[in-house]
């Protein structure tokens, strides 16, 4: 795919800038095209015999400028061997002849020889260090062995023309050719800013490019201008549903979605990423068996894409399937394996605590302690190798859940990790309060009360309006 953008990038340069009289050359005799439109024929039929007419015919022509009108249209006609034969014969007869230098770079790029060809044009600038044909032609081959280089041979024909707005889109396609994105993004603007006419093809990748770094607004904005010229642009569609998805617009995402949906395209069009994204929309209007055959979709087309099994998990998190949720997670886990961070480890364990909490009586006490001993493993580990508070928070929560709200040690101790661990930072004061109220709640249990008045000042210091130690500090008063 890549080099099939690269060859159509290179032919259709000249296009972009017309043709100088530097560069072109009269037209093939009558004589000469008649043949070569008989050799042409012939050598479907009878190739051994077809070589041998054109190199009797090419004995013949003795004039470089219809040597070079032969081998052009032969580049046209994609025959490497006979273009080749007219090149090299007119640079025998004249190495420095424009036309010349500029057909043996084209056959040079039918070989795929970018450094040849690049060669070529270099000589053709040598003889004229303003040649814009040669310039672009240049930026081509050398954007595939030395974008540096190409670079600054565009930057050049900028200067030297600064009305020249393909420049840009040349530079931007450079730049996303290399994944180069943001620089892409940047080129394509000026390009769709200045262009009168601008190319469908830099569109699409100026969409891409702007998405890949997150200018989501203008990538939809893009897109959208794309399907007004081709509103069955398959991969404009997606990238307008994609971009309305990352902007959490789920309205306007649903009915994007419909190419997705209507049968518009085969299946083997669509994408593990249609499917994903398909499956987050849908939870967002709770129809969450359809977001679980999306997801599971999206995992048939491409097994790989561990990241929808996180999807999936939340799928079943959201449907109250704890079970479900927590095996596709340990799945998502054990795919990224080192690449694990806190806070995905944090949610596997927020699964378990979950599961605990939605466990009603009919869930046996096994199981019920099964959650709490897998969700407390994981957030011991958070505790003991990170210094956040997230860990022991984590653990108070969990090892609370069957206490039957009566006051318990351990809960205790872990809320009071949490809260050494958050009282000197700024912020966070609704953690603080909910270590704070497990205080209070601790010692009104125990009868500790001059502990629990402490405790539930320090909660209207940060809430004076708070409920529960109003309501605490009221009844130690009807104590006295």
């Amino acid at each position: 795919m890549r080099v099939a953008f690269f060859m159509a990038f290179v032919f259709g340069v000249c296009s972009a800038h017309a043709q100088s009289s530097k560069t072109a050359v009269p037209p093939m005799d009558e004589e000469v095209k008649q043949q070569i439109t008989e050799i042409s024929q012939l050598f479907k039929e009878n190739p051994e015999k077809a070589n041998e007419s054109f190199l009797k015919m090419l004995r013949k022509v003795k004039d470089k400028e219809q040597l070079v009108a032969l081998g052009q249209y032969l580049v046209q006609e994609k025959n490497y061997p006979y273009a080749k034969l007219c090149g090299d014969k007119a640079y025998e007869i004249d190495a420095t002849y424009i036309p010349t230098l500029m057909l043996c770079g084209e056959v040079c790029i039918l070989r795929k020889d970018w450094g040849g060809a690049g060669q070529k044009f270099d000589e053709a600038l040598l003889v004229d260090s303003t040649l814009t044909e040669a310039m672009l032609k240049n930026a081509q081959v050398y954007k595939y062995v030395n974008p540096e280089v190409a670079k600054q041979m565009l930057h050049k024909l900028k200067a030297q023309d600064p009305n020249f707005t393909d420049a840009d889109r040349m530079l931007g396609d450079i730049a996303y050719f290399l994944d180069e994105y943001k620089e892409a993004a940047e080129y394509y603007g000026t390009y769709f800013t200045t262009a009168k006419d601008s190319n469908i093809s830099a569109m699409r990748n100026y969409v891409l490019s702007l998405f890949a770094v997150k200018q989501h607004e203008k990538s939809l904005e893009f897109a959208n201008a794309a399907l007004r010229r081709d509103a069955n642009d398959v991969s404009m569609l997606r990238m307008k549903f994609y971009n309305l998805c990352e902007l959490k617009r789920f309205d306007e995402a649903a009915q994007a979605a419909a190419y997705i949906e209507n049968g518009q395209f085969a299946d083997s069009v669509l994408t593990a990423g249609d499917y994903d994204n398909l499956g987050k929309v849908k939870m967002q209007n709770s129809d969450f068996a359809t977001a679980e055959k999306c997801f599971k979709k999206a995992l048939q087309i491409s097994p790989e894409s561990f990241a929808v099994y996180k999807n999936l998990s939340n799928c079943y998190k959201n449907s109250g399937q704890y079970d479900k949720s927590i095996e596709s997670f340990r799945v998502y886990m054990d795919s990224i394996g080192n690449k694990a961070n806190m806070v995905d480890s944090l949610d596997m364990g927020k699964l378990y605590q979950m599961a605990l909490q939605g466990a009603g009586d009919s869930v046996s006490m096994d199981v019920k302690q099964k959650y709490l001993t897998e969700g407390n493993k994981i957030f011991a580990f958070i505790t003991q190798h990170s210094p956040s508070f997230w860990g022991p928070m984590w653990q108070a929560r969990i090892n609370n859940v069957l206490t039957g709200n009566k006051p318990d040690d351990t809960v205790y101790g872990y809320y009071m990790e949490a809260f050494n661990r958050l009282k000197d930072k700024e912020g966070n004061n609704y953690l603080k309060t909910e270590a704070l109220r497990y205080f209070a709640f601790y010692t009104l249990q125990k009868d500790q009360y001059p502990q629990c008045k402490e405790w539930c000042q320090k909660i209207l210091e940060i809430d004076p309006t708070d409920d529960l130690a109003t309501r605490i500090m009221s009844a130690l008063k009807n104590l006295k």
